[in-house]
């Protein structure tokens, strides 16, 4: 059956990814595209509760979501762009708040080592974490059990920005005087945090999609300058080649039932 809708839902990437849809109707309407939750006033509190006796629940606006839009006469054309979270990578690692560390990733040992900076072994940073994402493998569990589950793409973050200047005025903002961690610290933090949703969306069959359209990021993998909106987020033109590949996924998907 042929895609009709996508609905994107989630915290602060999903700004962006409203001016991304602005400019896609302005060309195009073939696909409905729509974002009806946006940043933490729109969804707010962790994305996943646990009540007394330790069953799971989505967070209320998103269960909400679910239920209005499975109720849609077009509800088995529609897709789900899962965008909540993301920033868990730079909660661990964006600034050094006791002492530099460094660590090899053993898909991507070619990333430089910084060799004054203290070396933690792997399974000791991917446990770190996996701390900092409590609460995201329940909630994939959770989105795999909704009518959407072969229909839903879960968006990764866009990769870190190389530039220490724009997450130092980010800092000076609120007041944070720790210095920022090494770039390629950040970028390895971020290929994990990628590894770690491929792996659970794969556990539970959603479709993974990392946050790095084509030409997106520089000759080491950061993202170029061009595509930046701040030190955590990506602007509009990024979202714009995102989305994209976002309906891509779609259309290859509906060609997939077709044949």
């Amino acid at each position: 059956m042929k895609a009709s809708r996508i609905v994107i839902f989630g915290h602060s990437h999903v700004w962006s990814m409203r001016r991304a849809i602005a400019a896609y109707v302005s060309r195009d309407d073939s696909l409905e595209v729509t974002a009806p939750l946006c940043g933490t006033k729109e969804m707010p509190g962790p994305i996943v509760y646990y009540d007394s006796a330790g069953k799971i629940f989505l967070t209320s606006t998103l269960s909400a979501l679910i239920a209005q839009t499975s109720g849609r006469t077009d509800a088995k054309t529609t897709y789900l762009l899962s965008m909540v979270q993301g920033n868990y990578y730079n909660q661990l690692g964006m600034i050094e708040t006791v002492e530099p560390f460094d660590f090899v990733l053993p898909f991507a040992p070619h990333l430089p080592l910084d060799s004054s900076a203290t070396h933690i072994p792997y399974g000791a940073v991917r446990t770190m974490l996996l701390t900092k994402m409590e609460g995201v493998e329940d909630y994939l569990r959770l989105m795999s059990r909704t009518p959407f589950a072969a229909r839903t793409i879960v968006g990764g973050p866009p990769p870190p920005v190389r530039d220490d200047a724009v997450i130092k005025t980010l800092l000076n903002q609120e007041g944070i005087t720790d210095p920022v961690s090494a770039p390629f610290v950040r970028l390895k933090l971020w290929h994990l945090q990628n590894q770690i949703f491929s792996e659970l969306c794969l556990k539970f069959s959603l479709t993974y999609l990392a946050g790095a359209p084509a030409d997106t990021q520089d000759e080491d993998g950061f993202l170029r300058v061009e595509y930046v909106k701040d030190a955590v987020h990506a602007n509009g033109p990024w979202a714009e080649l995102f989305l994209t590949d976002v309906i891509a996924i779609a259309t290859a998907s509906e060609e997939k039932v077709d044949a």
